[in-house]
């Protein structure tokens, strides 16, 4: 089982960005343009998750892929209005091969660090110092916190919506398309527990993640 880096995240972002429609040769050129400086920012510095943030990232997309455990609640939840994935669709995973399953949870880790990558790479954040990190410092730090956006950052530095919504797109889509490739009934509806809604929360506890490393890098 692989689990999703950071520069296979990039690669599903900047196809995203490639996608974005132009007008003419010029649009085109600037859009061009504005994926290889992207790439170029993304190259400064070490953007791989830390050992600590990896292991946070895995136990939680193992857990959201855990159809063996009773009950509907998961990791970061105080009831079951937010559904495990897997419990929610438990009948159906059961069914699938090894190899579907991998790919949703590959999938998934893309999604969940895409949320991670957004933040470090559109905010004003100081890096990671992986040396201050251990697994259960930041995972006891976060799991309370996982769908809980950092409001105080959010709220005090611009984001614009439509770049949000394409980096959401370029690893919500295919998590999207494997989930229905795999029979499994997809909700597109804006209510709790719907799949178009867990989405949500999983780019989330990206954010929340690489905020909470910030958070323990200076403390």
């Amino acid at each position: 089982m692989r689990f999703a880096t950071s520069a296979d995240t990039l690669e599903l972002i900047c196809a995203e960005f490639g996608r974005v429609p132009t007008v003419d040769a010029a649009d085109a050129a600037n859009l061009s343009r504005f994926i290889a400086e992207f790439r170029e920012n993304f190259d400064r510095q070490d953007r791989s998750a830390s050992e600590a943030a990896q292991y946070c990232l895995e136990r939680f997309v193992n857990s959201e892929f855990d159809f063996t455990t009773p009950g509907m609640r998961g990791l970061g939840r105080m009831t079951e209005q937010i559904p495990r994935f897997a419990a929610k669709h438990r009948a159906r995973l059961t069914e699938l091969p090894p190899s579907a399953l991998d790919e949703l949870k590959y999938l998934l880790s893309c999604h969940i660090t895409c949320g991670r990558l957004f933040l470090e790479l559109n905010f004003n954040l100081p890096p990671v110092d992986k040396t201050r990190l251990t697994k259960d410092s930041l995972f006891n730090r976060w799991v309370h916190r996982i769908y809980l956006p950092p409001k105080d950052l959010l709220d005090v530095q611009y984001r614009d919506e439509s770049l949000l919504d394409i980096w959401f797109r370029a690893t919500s889509q295919p998590f999207r398309e494997a989930v229905i490739k795999s029979g499994i009934d997809w909700d597109d509806r804006d209510v709790l527990g719907a799949e178009r809604v867990l989405l949500t929360h999983y780019f989330t506890a990206g954010t929340t993640l690489r905020y909470t490393e910030a958070e323990l890098s200076k403390s």
